[in-house]
């Protein structure tokens, strides 16, 4: 290489593909609950990425997904849907894991009794094919 190719900008870096999952938009009410939300959402990301491995299995599934959801007092999350999708294919079963996620996951709980939660996913399928299944959880320690 000539000294002008190591000194380009980018020459010898190299890109990072995106993440096949990434979280795009995080909206709380009351919004003093963001910065906590957002973190316990970006931890869940791996998991949000076994539910978009699974249905890039089937299809390549790319777009985003709206998720709503409410947390009691206690930070246990109440209610939880998957709104309006830009999924191309549509698909339910990603939509029902990625909910399923979202239930299992506690929050702070809050002064103010609940969290009103909407978040956007990003998800695009990895160039090249379907990525390899993420190995499953160990199963938990017996007591």
């Amino acid at each position: 290489l000539c000294a002008a190719a190591l000194y380009a900008p980018g020459a010898l870096a190299q890109q990072t593909p995106p993440s096949p999952v990434a979280l795009r938009r995080v909206s709380v009410v009351p919004s003093q609950g963001t910065s906590a939300v957002r973190a316990i959402l970006s931890r869940a990301l791996s998991a949000f990425q076994t539910c978009a491995e699974a249905a890039w299995r089937v299809a390549p599934v790319a777009g985003t997904l709206n998720v709503t959801f409410q947390t009691g007092p206690n930070g246990e999350v109440a209610t939880a849907r998957a709104g309006r999708s830009g999924l191309t294919p549509p698909a339910p079963p990603l939509n029902q894991c990625i909910v399923g996620v979202v239930r299992r996951l506690m929050f702070p709980g809050s002064v103010q009794g609940v969290l009103d939660v909407t978040f956007t996913l990003q998800l695009t399928p990895p160039a090249g094919g379907t990525p390899p299944a993420t190995p499953p959880a160990p199963p938990p320690a017996p007591h």
